[in-house]
């Protein structure tokens, strides 16, 4: 096999991903993914790299899935505000990475909050 047959045969695996739109996911899911609860809200963080997109899925309770979830906030920078929460119910928050062409992201753990009532001498 000579070098041009062998250059063509390492790279036709790349360039029919490029043409298909299609890429790997992003190697990591999202790092150091808190959650803050406030009145009738949460503060979601999480380390950002600039060439992904996040996405967000959260329901009440104590677990989420990207298969199982009440709502989705797409495209999303940190950190992210979600408001009208009720105050005393547990939610569940799961945060994903995917560049622009990947078909599957890396999931953060599961992280749970509860919304709280913010008392005049706390606030």
């Amino acid at each position: 096999m000579n070098i041009i047959s062998r250059a063509v045969a390492a790279l036709l695996p790349l360039l029919l991903a490029a043409c298909l739109n299609q890429t790997s996911a992003p190697s990591a899911a999202p790092t150091n993914f808190t959650v803050t609860p406030g009145e009738s809200r949460v503060i979601l963080n999480w380390t950002s790299e600039p060439s992904l997109i996040y996405w967000v899925y959260y329901k009440e309770g104590n677990t989420v899935s990207k298969d199982d979830f009440t709502s989705i906030h797409y495209k999303v920078t940190a950190p992210v505000v979600i408001g009208n929460l009720t105050n005393g119910t547990q939610y569940a928050f799961l945060v994903t990475a995917r560049d622009a062409n990947s078909k599957t992201e890396p999931a953060s753990d599961v992280v749970t909050a509860t919304p709280r009532l913010i008392s005049a001498a706390t606030a």
